[in-house]
């Protein structure tokens, strides 16, 4: 059996020789025999649970501008936010409509591009 870690038996405490003996994905990568132990995956619920509606929506409205930021939006003003919160989507920005503004805070001193009505899709 050639594995990527080059073990020519598996051995003990190297994840890649564990996954080929248990998982039936990576054996089949690796054209290993998997044996008796097989590992099992539950699909994948259809949402996260204990998430209502509105965080769900909240989350979608996130991930769509981390992927398509606002055509307004500038340059980073600050390295890291100034308002306490933590992550980049708090940075403040040059806004060219609104003169300053973040993607997503929970302060709301400034403009937020989550809740902005003149966010538009930049095409990339």
């Amino acid at each position: 059996m050639a594995l990527p870690c080059r073990h020519a038996t598996p051995r003990n405490g190297c994840r890649i020789c564990w996954l080929s003996q248990n998982d039936e994905r990576y054996a089949q990568l690796w054209s290993a025999d998997v044996g008796a132990r097989r590992v099992t995956y539950a699909p994948a619920p259809d949402r996260a649970p204990g998430l209502s509606p509105e965080q769900l929506e909240m989350l979608r409205r996130i991930k769509l501008h981390m992927a398509s930021p606002c055509q307004h939006l500038g340059e980073a003003l600050e390295d890291k936010p100034s308002c306490g919160c933590g992550g980049t989507l708090a940075i403040k920005h040059a806004c060219s409509v609104h003169g300053q503004c973040r993607i997503s805070s929970r302060d709301k001193a400034l403009p937020n591009c989550i809740d902005c009505d003149s966010y538009v899709a930049r095409v990339l």
